[in-house]
């Protein structure tokens, strides 16, 4: 929209990045000290209740449990603080996001399929992507290179806190597999995979070069790998990437000025395009939209608009193109960046 929205992985990623640090503290005292519970608790909460994508996370520390349970040794007091400290955010998550008329099995039942496809054609397609498109593939990578360390050391030497973030991140990957094949899903499990990655490189090289001793001489191999990874990953944020287009763009200044002369008493009408409403100067106004092809918000008021009731309409080009015959009341009074403002004939 106007700037770059902060998408919910990103506070979810750093809630759960807080907790992994949190659980690698706990782990230091010999999970001694409750308020170690305490802090990883409220951060899972926090993470788990960013987005219901990261519910994950909670599943993932439940598995890290399991692996560690006949190796550590529990406070229970301080366990049952941490549970009270993750109840504290998930408590009033429900009760500000989920009214009286949702039941438990509706949740759930849109949370496994939130956007109603066939799962298997689904699971079937970005299975294919991950070998197929760069970006699933890197990530798959990174979670190869990562295994193959865990492998090599075993149980020596690995914290309950990269157990849960490898944990984390294979469960992200198989949640994607039955969503829209958008990578803003696969985004935790690689930024996560990416945090280890120069360790997990570390180790590798370790383990192969104590057997083929040629690679002694090339210690500076598993750097130089980090280093050109990060120059790629610098080029392509500054040069090619989707961000990258709007590093100079004029749009916010255009559609402002545009807003900015627009009569308060004129009713407007925003057609699938929420982002523009900030710019509105008064609050009569009416608004459809679709974020998916099954779910629509604001279908009543179509009727408004095939009548020519508003004075104004907001769309984006190609909407307009592709479906003109619903705008057959207005006519074209100006283009604004990727945006047609029309005005009642």
């Amino acid at each position: 929209g106007n700037g770059k929205a902060v998408l919910g992985e990103i506070p979810g990623l750093f809630f759960l990045m807080v907790s992994l640090l949190a659980l690698i503290n706990l782990e230091k005292t010999q999970f001694r000290e409750w308020r170690g519970y305490v802090f990883v608790g409220l951060t899972a909460g926090l993470c788990a209740v960013t987005k219901p994508f990261f519910l994950l996370f909670l599943g993932a520390l439940g598995i890290t449990l399991l692996i560690k349970w006949r190796s550590i040794s529990l406070n229970w007091s301080g366990v049952a603080a941490g549970i009270v400290a993750l109840l504290v955010p998930v408590v009033v998550w429900v009760f500000l996001q989920f009214g009286n008329d949702t039941s438990l099995s509706h949740i759930l039942s849109d949370y496994a399929n939130p956007y109603s496809v066939d799962l298997a054609t689904q699971v079937l397609e970005n299975t294919k992507r991950l070998v197929t498109e760069t970006t699933p593939l890197y990530t798959l990578l990174l979670i190869v290179v990562w295994s193959v360390s865990l492998l090599i050391r075993k149980k020596k030497d690995i914290s309950s806190a990269e157990i849960a973030g490898y944990v984390f991140s294979i469960l992200a990957i198989l949640s994607y597999l039955r969503l829209e094949g958008w990578y803003r899903y696969l985004f935790p499990a690689t930024t996560i995979a990416l945090v280890f990655f120069p360790a997990a490189l570390q180790n590798i090289y370790t383990y192969v070069s104590t057997r083929l001793t040629q690679l002694t001489q090339l210690s500076w191999l598993p750097l130089a790998v980090i280093l050109a990874l990060s120059l790629g990953q610098f080029y392509e944020s500054t040069v090619t990437s989707y961000v990258a287009q709007s590093y100079t763009s004029t749009r916010t200044r255009d559609v402002a000025q545009a807003f900015s002369v627009i009569d308060p008493n004129k009713t407007l009408y925003f057609y699938n395009t929420p982002e523009l409403i900030i710019f509105s100067p008064s609050k009569n106004y009416y608004q459809y939209l679709s974020p998916l092809p099954k779910v629509i918000i604001g279908e009543d008021s179509l009727s408004s608009l095939k009548s020519g009731v508003v004075d104004m309409v907001f769309v984006h080009s190609d909407v307009f193109e592709q479906n003109s015959s619903l705008f057959e009341s207005y006519k074209l009074s100006e283009t604004i960046d990727r945006y047609i403002l029309l005005q009642r004939k």
